[in-house]
């Protein structure tokens, strides 16, 4: 009989001979090699994550994560993906929670398209956004984020090297959710702070 092959090589030797992504070991890394800007940092535990965000998750206790990662990212093809979970208990039985996802296929939308299917989010401004190492990042916020559901998403175009476009959400809540508990739990974090852990999960492009 014949083994079958997993599907997610099955699906990165689609991608290969059916895009226009070159499988020769020659075009791997493809694109501009002038290009500059940032792309996501490989990591491949949640502890690496952990270490990587520092004083961020301060008080919280990292509880594993998933991580896909197939292919020889960041050369092409590659599927890379990762989720990592945070949890910190605070009253008598209550526990805030935290998630940092990363995903590196995310199409070749642009920051106008983004932010068009994106209702609800606005464009954060911060100083470093938008110049280098840094000019191929933007971040968008849910606006109406409070206690119980709050949410930042960064986005990193890779257009110049010929790749997907990338992702990095970092999103909270609390649980149970009771109106008396609301004043003890934990505030969502600052844009300023946010952005700054986001950050440190990227690398620029060499």
């Amino acid at each position: 009989m014949h083994k079958l092959l997993h599907p997610h090589l099955l699906l990165l030797a689609v991608i290969c001979c059916f895009t226009n992504t070159s499988c020769s070991k020659d075009d791997s890394k493809g694109g501009n090699t002038n290009a500059t800007g940032v792309r996501l940092k490989h990591f491949t535990t949640a502890t690496a994550v952990h270490a990587a965000i520092g004083s961020f998750m301060t008080q919280y206790k990292n509880n594993d994560g998933e991580f896909e990662n197939y292919g020889n990212y960041p050369n092409l093809p590659h599927i890379y993906r990762y989720t990592v979970y945070w949890t910190h208990p605070f009253g008598d039985d209550y526990e805030a929670s935290r998630h940092i996802s990363a995903d590196a296929g995310m199409g070749s939308d642009s920051r106008e398209e983004i932010l068009e299917y994106s209702p609800g989010y606005a464009e954060i401004k911060d100083s470093r956004l938008g110049k280098p190492p840094y000019e191929n990042v933007f971040v968008i916020k849910k606006m109406d984020s409070d206690k119980r559901d709050w949410r930042f998403e960064m986005y990193i175009n890779l257009d110049a090297v010929n790749n997907d476009n990338q992702v990095i959400t970092l999103s909270g809540t609390y649980s149970p959710w009771h109106d008396d508990v609301e004043p003890m739990a934990p505030k969502p974090p600052g844009d300023a702070a946010a952005i700054s852990a986001m950050l440190q999960l990227t690398e620029t492009i060499p």
